[in-house]
């Protein structure tokens, strides 16, 4: 018979956050920033206070108007890029890295997922070219319930990194809202940092993971 601990260490390496989208994610937004350029930055996780003045005032509405489904928004945004070369203007693919990518913010695009994490891609611009994509993430706090602790799987305890999108993220417009929408992110991730925890006197670590999330379409300004 395998310990309690063997089991849970074996369930929390092998868990995964699949997303499905729904229609139940309504933002309300009015498009409007401070800003139209992108400073630059290597900084991988922020506050809202910290995000670049150009998504600031859209990342608070989304904050204000997604409550996660389960657990409490995270305190950082995680914040990446990716430069043009693969995919296209409407599909963002290749290989993600960390940090904020300079240059003149264009057209945003907001995506949610069922737990009401959410993601807004920007445009990068170098006069009328799109040069690249900002992507900037908010997710939710997931717990393990172990003998009556919440361990978490997701949460400000553990860092995330590594943010991937391997089926790319489809962007596209949409009539109802002020910016455009992420039709599709499937199966994107991120890795979830090793947790050291005691839990009545067991000593125990959860291992690393990817903590996969599918974004969607939401449901803007109460309209398809």
């Amino acid at each position: 018979m395998k310990h309690p601990l063997t089991k849970l260490l074996l369930i929390a390496a092998s868990v995964t956050l699949i997303s499905c989208g729904g229609d139940g994610n309504k933002v309300n937004t009015s498009g409007n920033d401070s800003s139209t350029n992108y400073g630059g930055s290597n900084q991988q996780t922020t506050g809202q206070g910290g995000l670049p003045s150009a998504v600031q005032s859209l990342a608070g509405e989304l904050s204000n108007s997604l409550r996660c489904q389960n657990g409490q928004r995270l305190s950082n945004f995680q914040q990446y890029y990716a430069q043009a070369g693969q995919g296209s203007n409407t599909a963002v693919c290749g290989n993600f890295q960390q940090g904020v990518m300079s240059g003149t913010a264009g057209q945003k695009y907001i995506g949610v997922s069922p737990y009401n994490d959410f993601m807004i891609v920007s445009e990068v611009l170098n006069g009328s070219q799109v040069v690249g994509h900002n992507v900037f993430i908010s997710m939710c706090s997931q717990y393990l319930n172990y003998y009556g602790t919440n361990l978490p799987l997701i949460g400000n305890e553990r860092a995330l990194s590594g943010f991937q999108a391997p089926n790319c993220l489809i962007l596209d417009k949409d009539n109802f809202c002020p910016h455009g929408v992420v039709d599709a992110g499937v199966n994107t991730y991120m890795v979830s940092a090793s947790y050291q925890f005691n839990v009545n006197g067991m000593s125990g670590q959860l291992q690393p993971y990817e903590a996969w999330t599918t974004f969607f379409k939401p449901t803007c300004n109460g309209q398809y």
